[in-house]
């Protein structure tokens, strides 16, 4: 009788894709919540009102109160992303403080308009000043916490706290200045906005990169959710500027439309994302100042293609004809650097990992 092989050991190795992001950071730690991304809602709102600003009335001016908005915007969501990164869940008061930071930050959009339009600036700074207190009191919430990330808290609610008195001097200057300090109230703007971000670039990131604690993995994934909805923007601009037309007046501007986004989207998400998130101080500033770069070329440009789809073949396009390439530049510049990083990034993993 033949005799029968004995299996004594089996092992199964399961071959994981590798993740890059921040070396140590194999493992998700942070799930992104349906509260993060009801937060995004306000992004969306705020987006699509610039837009429309700039598509109606298209110029260096209004390009910069855009511009400014934006990077207003993008330092709101940074450190409301980075509470729920290091500061992982929630409760019923932090969830207020932030429906109270999207109520202002919805109001101060609507001051965003120039030329008298829109709501006053006073009610603009108004908010911005409450939009950092609140988010001040997220972060010195999460002071209270003995944990390695606790630094980055003390030093947020030190700089938001600070951000949110500037708004308070530009609500007075607005308020008792008059139009005579109407051009310094953009420079007040932006004292805030550099108040609450740079010590985030220069300090958080420093720190913390260095000691490995950011999830990589839910940072790439929140910035992926934010390039989406500023791209769905394109979309939007065109519902609306189509809106109550019988036929399309110039479908060919209308396809070019459809066409770029999806070129943009391809480049980005199977070119850019898929490497993760640097993790090395200086190249992940580099990486979310490209992203910002990357929004402001991606919201006008979506304003500039609605507005030459609703011009007939064989008119001037005028000004649109200018607005629409130069954001295209812009996009194109963001995603080329972005694509560098992405690709430095790639092999500086492969030697860490070797």
């Amino acid at each position: 009788r033949r005799p029968r092989a004995r299996i004594s050991h089996v092992e199964i190795v399961v071959m994981k894709p590798p993740i890059f992001g921040l070396p140590g950071s194999q493992e998700r730690k942070t799930r992104v919540g349906w509260f993060e991304l009801f937060y995004d809602l306000v992004v969306v709102a705020s987006v699509s009102y610039g837009s429309n600003l700039f598509s109606t009335r298209p110029s260096w001016a209004m390009g910069s109160w855009l511009f400014l908005s934006l990077v207003l915007l993008m330092t709101f969501w940074l450190l409301t992303m980075l509470s729920h990164n290091l500061f992982p869940g929630e409760d019923l008061i932090r969830r207020l403080l932030v429906v109270v930071q999207m109520v202002c930050l919805v109001t101060a959009s609507l001051s965003l308009g120039r030329d008298h339009e829109g709501l006053s600036d006073e009610v603009g700074f108004a908010a911005l000043a409450l939009a950092f207190a609140a988010l001040s009191a997220v972060y010195a919430r999460c002071w209270r916490q003995r944990r390695p990330e606790s630094f980055a808290a003390r030093v947020l609610t030190v700089s938001t706290g600070g951000a949110a008195m500037i708004m308070v001097v530009g609500l007075v200057s607005a308020r008792f200045g008059g139009s005579t300090l109407e051009p310094f109230l953009l420079w007040i703007v932006g004292l805030g906005v550099a108040c609450a971000i740079l010590p985030l670039l220069f300090i958080v990131l420093n720190q913390h990169t260095s000691r490995k604690v950011i999830d990589s993995e839910h940072l790439s994934e929140r910035m992926g959710q934010l390039v989406l909805i500023v791209l769905g923007e394109s979309f939007v601009s065109l519902i609306f500027d189509l809106s109550g037309l019988t036929s399309i007046p110039n479908p060919l501007y209308f396809v070019i439309d459809f066409a770029v986004v999806f070129s943009i989207w391809t480049i980005y998400f199977t070119g850019v994302l898929p490497c993760g998130v640097p993790h090395r101080a200086w190249r992940l500033r580099i990486w979310i100042l490209l992203h910002c770069l990357f929004m402001f070329g991606a919201i006008a440009a979506a304003g500039g293609f609605a507005a030459l789809t609703v011009l007939p073949f064989g008119t001037d396009p005028g000004r649109e004809g200018f607005w629409t390439p130069l954001p295209l530049f812009y996009v194109m510049v963001s995603l080329m650097g972005l694509s560098i990083l992405a690709r430095r990034h790639r092999v500086a993993w492969h030697l860490d990992a070797a």
